[in-house]
């Protein structure tokens, strides 16, 4: 029993020995680590002091940027000119440092300036900085529609005034109309995150994480987060209108405001060339419409979209056509039990309208009218923009007065009046 005992107290000491040579080299190892990150962190600090001596300090606002260089913040600064853009860029060449400082503009809804603004200008990079308020957080782009101009030929050579284009790893929130909007080439959008937008003035205000009308881009790991749009107006989290050779990738686009009239998007894309925006590795959650309607979809998440994963604007043409507008491969659906329903089905935004007519539930009928095959329900449409007209709505008497026909065939608008006066006659329609 001795023999075993003190077979015993040796066994202990040896493993507790052991561990403390296990917890000493822990502690090296530790005292290591700390010392080498303590390192790096200097070498970052003395790097960033470097960088940061050699550009030109930033220190009021607004401000305007005249000569070619290096800019940037050393402190937080505020701007009380809701009227006039924090930072104005005038001249080609410039590089904007933000050293994770804060310029902060109006969130009144009726602000009118930007954060940065730069526009028809060439190699403009803004880095790490934060921005918060403004209409629009940050403004770069050419003056020219160049799809509208040639569209032919719309590719690399069409926007000759705002090119290489970057804005990284910056932090935009409280913009009340969009986060960051681009248009040019050779644009780059990559790791900022965008939030909490909305509240502009207006009857159908849109709020937009990042807008582009580029040709080659890359738009990749950004996270959009809260828009907030308002009475008939769409919330989208990355919009790219008649983009070009462009990517999007890695992007995170969480839950949005849900809106009473309006509608909400994920990533969408639009394009009227074969070559599509390549849209991959995404992740989308809770917005009525994920996906679409132009481009070339793979390896994507979707998370509880109330309406569908994909807009279907393709009607009769094949999903599976790359040369057509939509093509898809791999992208996954999961809906929880928490999934809202969907506003934007004919029945339902009927059914809506008639129990509260008020100009934002006719245009909403307008709006789901949009989703379906335009051959078969065109008067229908336009039957209810009369009514939404009627109702002063604005987007709808823009319409409305565009031609003595709402911009249609005589024939569709002759079948629109009967439709639009059958409606009239109805219960539904007698307070108007």
């Amino acid at each position: 029993m001795k023999s075993s005992l003190a077979k015993n107290i040796c066994i202990g000491i040896a493993v507790a020995s052991a561990l403390y040579a296990y917890g000493s080299n822990i502690t090296k190892t530790i005292k290591r680590e700390i010392s080498e990150n303590g390192n790096r962190i200097e070498a970052s600090i003395d790097q960033k002091l470097k960088e940061s001596a050699g550009c030109i300090s930033i220190t009021s606002l607004p401000a305007d940027i005249q000569k070619p260089g290096i800019y940037c913040l050393s402190g937080n600064l505020d701007n009380p000119n809701e009227a006039r853009d924090s930072i104005t860029v005038f001249v080609n060449g410039v590089t904007i440092q933000g050293n994770s400082f804060c310029i902060t503009g109006s969130t009144s809804p009726t602000a009118t300036h930007s954060g940065i603004r730069a526009i028809d200008r060439m190699h403009v990079s803004v880095q790490n900085i934060c921005i918060r308020g403004h209409k629009t957080g940050i403004l770069i782009g050419d003056t020219r529609d160049a799809y509208a101009e040639d569209s032919g030929a719309y590719g690399i050579t069409s926007f000759r005034t705002s090119e290489f284009i970057s804005v990284v790893d910056s932090s935009l929130s409280r913009q009340t109309f969009q986060g960051i909007h681009a248009r040019g080439s050779n644009i780059e959008i990559k790791g900022n995150s965008v939030e909490h937008v909305g509240g502009v003035q207006g009857e159908n205000p849109f709020a937009t994480g990042i807008y582009l009308s580029a040709v080659n881009c890359d738009v990749s790991s950004n996270r959009v987060f809260d828009l907030r749009p308002s009475g008939n107006g769409e919330g989208v989290g990355i919009a790219i209108y008649e983009g070009s050779g462009c990517t999007v990738t890695d992007n995170l686009i969480d839950p949005f405001r849900t809106t009473e009239h309006g509608r909400t998007f994920g990533i969408w894309s639009k394009s009227r060339k074969k070559d599509v925006a390549y849209i991959a590795r995404n992740t989308v959650i809770d917005t009525d419409y994920a996906y679409g309607p132009f481009g070339y979809y793979k390896d994507n998440a979707s998370v509880d979209s109330a309406c569908a994963p994909f807009v279907n604007r393709s009607f009769n043409m094949s999903h599976t056509e790359l040369g057509g507008w939509l093509s898809s491969e791999n992208n996954k659906h999961v809906t929880t039990p928490n999934i809202r329903k969907c506003r934007d089905d004919i029945k339902s935004a009927i059914a809506r309208a008639k129990s509260n007519l008020n100009k934002h539930t006719a245009y909403s009928v307008v709006l789901a009218y949009g989703e379906q095959d335009p051959k078969k329900n065109e008067a229908s449409q336009v039957a209810w923009i009369m009514i939404a007209a009627d109702l002063k709505h604005e987007t709808a008497l823009g319409i409305v007065n565009s031609s003595p026909t709402a911009g249609r065939r005589q024939d569709i608008y002759e079948k629109a009046r009967l439709i639009y006066k059958a409606m009239k006659s109805e219960r539904a329609f007698s307070s108007m």
